[in-house]
């Protein structure tokens, strides 16, 4: 009866080998569960509130500790600019270029492995974290307290950036994408994250505890749409399982 079914519907061109459990070589497959198309790991989501707890710890510190966190980044600074020229020079390149080339890269990847599904939900990841970045750096400036100034920004003037959202977009990206689960990816997204931050910490464009916080918050959010939308699954059905082994033999 099932060949019979499925003969019909191939002779109407609308018949999917597998789609009703039975295989174009005629054998039938009963599947327990189904394996659902978006997973949805806890892992993801005991992660996102880590990240949360850390940025948190970080403003925390940078406000509790100002003095301690002051000196911290006079010595990180110091401890950069013992670096030599040129080792500077291609630092600065790579995270000039590696802003743009490793999402850029990574997108072309995810399409020619035909996760565009996964690409949109990285692309939303990036966006949202820049303008949550964005919109607390501008909250901050309004409210202009000059401890929170201090301990985000590392001055007074509420005009600098107290969060970096190209840093935490771009984390979130590489989140929300699993750059980093998969090699050379997670070799080149380290190299050009480690890059990004030292020319940060080189500019003294942020404090340390900003530039912390940043990275959590683009972390979370990536994580927190990878666990909203869901993960691709690439696990077979019963039924490619089975047409795979009668093609086998």
């Amino acid at each position: 009866m099932a060949d019979l079914q499925a003969d019909a519907l191939a002779d109407a061109g609308s018949y999917v080998p597998g789609s009703d459990g039975v295989t174009e070589f005629g054998t039938i497959v009963i599947e327990d569960g189904v394996i659902p198309k978006r997973l949805r790991r806890p892992l993801d989501l005991a992660r996102f509130a880590l990240a949360l707890l850390l940025a948190a710890a970080a403003v925390a510190l940078g406000w509790f500790a100002t003095g301690t966190t002051s000196g911290l980044e006079d010595d990180l600074v110091e401890g950069a600019r013992l670096l030599p020229d040129p080792v500077v020079l291609i630092i600065n390149i790579i995270g000039g270029i590696g802003t743009l080339a490793l999402p850029l890269a990574g997108a072309i990847a995810l399409i020619v492995r035909r996760r565009v599904r996964q690409l949109f939900d990285a692309l939303v990841a990036l966006l949202i974290a820049a303008v949550v970045l964005s919109g607390l750096s501008i909250l901050v400036s309004e409210i202009a307290d000059p401890r929170l100034l201090v301990a985000l920004t590392g001055s007074n003037d509420p005009s600098n950036a107290a969060t970096s959202p190209i840093l935490g977009g771009l984390l979130a990206f590489i989140t929300a994408s699993r750059l980093i689960s998969r090699r050379p990816w997670n070799v080149l997204t380290l190299v050009v994250m480690g890059s990004l931050v030292i020319v940060a910490i080189l500019s003294a464009s942020i404090a340390v505890a900003g530039l912390a916080a940043s990275l959590m918050i683009g972390w979370a959010i990536g994580l927190a749409v990878r666990y909203i939308l869901g993960i691709q699954t690439t696990r077979p059905s019963g039924a490619e399982v089975a047409d795979a082994l009668d093609r086998g033999g």
